[in-house]
């Protein structure tokens, strides 16, 4: 993506408001050392890349990205990519009248400083979003959308990332997997636990806290989203799709159709056949 600096602090906004961006830019390739301090308050987002951070005469501490870092006004600081590379930056500046705004929705704390970023995929998407509408700042509208997004932003930056998984939950996951692509057949819980090497009831507990329902009763779910796709969308018979969902039993199917949906088939497809 290409290097830009932009004052968004010169446009009017629609929709005034607190938390104003005066000052983004994206610097690809950044290689200098800061070594002084700022008037505003600044968020540096460090995409790609490694270096180190040090406030107020504090020793510095390794980083690498995602993580953002963060410049207080009137505040020495020195910060830069390691000796011989470059890293990736987004930086975002506020005035100093900025703060109480900023501190009052959460987003900065005088005791930290600078954080990793745990939730980096839903991170790193509003990132890429962020820069390219920056550069169709003369739209209209557009400094609205990019104070609200630059919130969004940093506020995605401090979100937890998600739980940690263990290697049996993996396992189970996978199996869930299997199941998207298999749910027309017959399957033995029990029998497919043990062939991913998981007991049939470590295999449960685990599923029934990461899917929130029964294997079978996952299984159904799936099958009755298709069934019902095809009683709205296609002109096969009842029989036939029962069929096609994995019931050799067309009233089996029927009763069960019933039970899930509160409607018989024929009644569903009445009311949403398109």
């Amino acid at each position: 993506m290409d290097h830009f600096s932009i004052a968004p602090i010169q446009y009017s906004r629609l929709l005034p408001g607190h938390m104003k961006i005066g000052y983004i830019g994206h610097v690809p390739q950044k290689r200098d050392v800061v070594n002084h301090p700022f008037t505003t308050f600044n968020f540096s987002l460090i995409l790609e890349g490694h270096g180190f951070y040090a406030w107020e005469g504090q020793p510095s501490i390794p980083i690498k990205a995602p993580c953002v870092i963060t410049q207080w006004p009137d505040m020495p600081m020195h910060y830069g990519p390691a000796k011989g590379t470059t890293w990736r930056e987004l930086y975002l500046i506020y005035e100093s009248s900025e703060i109480p705004a900023l501190t009052g929705r959460g987003l900065i704390n005088e005791n930290k400083r600078w954080w990793p970023v745990e939730n980096a995929s839903t991170f790193l998407q509003t990132v890429d979003q962020f820069i390219q509408l920056a550069q169709r700042i003369d739209e209209v509208g557009m400094a609205d959308r990019l104070d609200r997004l630059a919130e969004l932003m940093i506020t995605e930056s401090l979100l937890p990332g998600p739980p940690i998984l263990s290697p049996s939950d993996r396992v189970v996951l996978d199996i869930k997997q299997h199941l998207e692509t298999t749910w027309q057949q017959s399957h033995d819980f029990d029998d497919l636990a043990r062939s991913n090497g998981l007991s049939p009831s470590v295999f449960r507990r685990i599923w029934n806290h990461l899917v929130g329902i029964p294997p079978h009763r996952y299984v159904i779910e799936r099958r009755m989203i298709h069934a019902r796709r095809m009683l709205a969308e296609t002109a096969m018979t009842i029989s036939e799709i029962a069929y096609e969902v994995g019931y050799e039993d067309p009233l089996y199917f029927s009763r069960l159709f019933r039970k899930n949906t509160g409607i018989s088939a024929s009644m569903y497809r009445r009311y949403h056949r398109q």
